[in-house]
């Protein structure tokens, strides 16, 4: 059979090609990646990809909400989406599922929709504690997989500290390594991100753009011009103004969430959020106070600010904040819930702390780091809203290291 023309190819087809191996039915691809470097992401371009070919989608998302994976796809497809969700069924699980029972459930949901799956996705899987019958469960959902003729692409996440030489794999993943057919390995690079095969003999090796997760086909593919980005943010006084300040400098979209009633420090972007669209965002005063070790004001107006910041980190594909970070690991105010809501996301954060005078990157614990660049289009600007001259220079500079002069925007 002839090989696709590059044109034509799907992004599974092209990753495939270029890495040099094929995960063709009841096979299993591997995404390996740190937390936020765009895991879920590329699991939506492979989908998108053979949806556009008029094949038949599941992407089944644990440990997440409808919302928030749809959220996902409407972020990265710019076209006529609905016209293509013929070809999707997407199943969102707040919890874990066993492997053995996602299985059985896709192959019913094929048997009752009459379908033929080209590509089942399993995306948040928790590979941490599984359990001894790993093997066995994967196993079995290939082989579920290629009945349905249909190949399999998961997920899993490794840590900052992986060096070269290791594969990386979760430890509960080792004993399973013969069960994966195609190990594929993402790692930052700059203004880019490199998806390797971890067994490939050539060196082979693709450039991916950041945040979409789309091939870069071109040098300046690579480059994230201010005019692509948007700045997701509150408008409050103090960071988050100084934040939206130099988004307009910069030529950069905002959207600024709020709700009726709120006062805001800035009206460029702003978008009122309904009581509906509010409770989307809502958290349990009983989870706040294990997480945030703190007695937050149990008030309407502020479980209203805690519900916005939702809105703000959610479709986010990186979190900055200035403010302090305190001895157990959290950060003060309702920055916190920001930070802390981006952790619990997978979302590369940054804090600039006020009183060290510097940047700090989440992995596990807080790691001093040189300081950030802006490297994904959709981004969430917060903070505290007593803003120093330390913290707002460090947000001017966050900008200027990321596109340059300002001037050069004018």
């Amino acid at each position: 059979m002839a090989e696709p023309e590059p044109e034509r190819m799907s992004i599974s087809e092209r990753l495939q090609a270029g890495l040099g191996r094929r995960v063709g039915p009841g096979e299993l691809g591997l995404v390996l990646a740190r937390a936020g470097v765009g895991k879920t992401a590329l699991c939506v371009q492979l989908a998108l990809g053979e949806m556009r070919a008029g094949r038949h989608v599941v992407h089944a998302a644990l440990g997440q909400g409808l919302s928030q994976i749809e959220a996902v796809y409407r972020a990265l497809f710019a076209g006529d989406l609905p016209a293509l969700c013929r070809y999707r069924s997407l199943q969102a699980f707040a919890e874990q599922v066993p492997l053995e029972h996602l299985g059985l459930a896709v192959e019913t949901l094929a048997g009752e929709l009459g379908i033929d799956v080209s590509l089942l996705l399993v995306d948040g899987f928790d590979w941490s504690a599984p359990g001894p019958e790993l093997g066995a469960a994967l196993r079995a959902l290939k082989r579920q997989a290629g009945e349905l003729g249909a190949s399999l692409w998961t997920t899993a996440t490794t840590h900052r500290d992986k060096r070269d030489g290791q594969t990386g794999l979760p430890e509960s993943l080792q004993a399973c390594e013969a069960e994966i057919d195609l190990l594929v390995t993402l790692e930052p690079c700059g203004a880019r991100v490199c998806a390797r095969a971890a067994d490939a003999t050539t060196g082979a090796e693709l450039w991916l753009l950041p945040g979409s997760l789309r091939l870069a086909e071109r040098e300046e593919d690579l480059r994230l011009a201010s005019s692509d980005c948007t700045l997701l943010s509150g408008a409050h006084r103090g960071a988050e103004a100084a934040f939206g300040a130099c988004a307009e400098r910069w030529g950069i979209a905002e959207r600024n969430f709020t709700f009726a009633g709120r006062p805001v420090a800035r009206s460029r972007g702003l978008v009122l959020l309904d009581e509906r669209e509010l409770e989307q965002g809502d958290v349990s005063w009983a989870y706040l106070d294990d997480r945030m070790h703190r007695d937050y004001p149990r008030t309407d107006a502020f479980r209203k600010v805690l519900q916005s910041i939702w809105h703000q980190v959610n479709p986010a594909g990186e979190v900055f904040a200035v403010g302090k970070i305190k001895k157990d690991g959290t950060v003060k105010g309702g920055t916190g819930w920001a930070v802390e809501l981006a952790k619990r996301l997978g979302k590369p954060v940054c804090v600039f702390d006020q009183e060290q005078q510097r940047w700090f990157f989440w992995e596990s614990s807080w790691q001093p780091t040189e300081p950030p660049r802006i490297q994904r289009p959709a981004f969430c600007g917060t903070g505290t809203a007593r803003l120093s001259e330390p913290g707002e220079q460090a947000i001017r500079e966050l900008f200027e290291r990321s596109f340059g002069s300002p001037e050069a925007h004018d």
